[in-house]
């Protein structure tokens, strides 16, 4: 299949969410985000360094594909290097076997790569049952650490109290301090 692979861009909000929404996990740990705002707005608002690449393909709406990664620096012995933190790949089911998850990460790699060169550090978290991307990392990491166990804590419907504040939902209203004060 012809994919076409792009930078992604602010108007790819809404179409990234659906990608989201509608594509099962494919691991173990079947966990994916829902943003309740637009979804390339808050990743932007939450990693400064954010670029990400999308995939198109004739005859299929929408997009097809979709990962995510950002930049910031992370110290190692003492120095300080910039740091490529691999995040969200996504591929639609009907695009998948057909090489287009791998064709993602290269990008997400090579442009990494082309923002910082080969001093900088590029890593991911990767759920042991995904086998595809961790054969992928294979090919790219010289270091793996783990396991690691991440525990996901409970909600509860009461907002916690702490010495007189209060904490609640985003308003709508709140979200231009919020991103200001970022």
């Amino acid at each position: 299949m012809d994919f076409k692979l792009r930078p992604m861009e602010p108007t790819d909000g809404p179409e990234l969410d659906a990608l989201l929404r509608t594509e099962a996990a494919t691991t173990a740990t079947q966990m994916t985000t829902h943003y309740t705002y637009d979804v390339y707005a808050s990743l932007s608002a939450m990693h400064p360094g954010l670029f990400g690449v999308v995939a198109t393909a004739p005859g299929m709406s929408g997009l097809v594909g979709m990962a995510t990664a950002y930049i910031d620096e992370v110290q190692i012995d003492g120095e300080m290097y910039p740091c490529a933190h691999l995040e969200n790949l996504k591929v639609r089911s009907d695009a998948r076997r057909l090489g287009l998850g791998r064709r993602l990460a290269e990008w997400r790699i090579a442009e990494a790569r082309r923002r910082f060169g080969d001093t900088g550090v590029i890593v991911a978290g990767v759920e042991e049952s995904n086998a595809a991307s961790l054969a992928a990392a294979r090919k790219w990491s010289s270091q793996v650490l783990g396991p690691l166990r991440i525990v996901v804590g409970r909600t509860t419907k009461r907002p916690p109290s702490l010495r007189g504040l209060q904490v609640r939902e985003l308003e709508s209203g709140d979200i231009e301090a919020v991103v200001d004060s970022m």
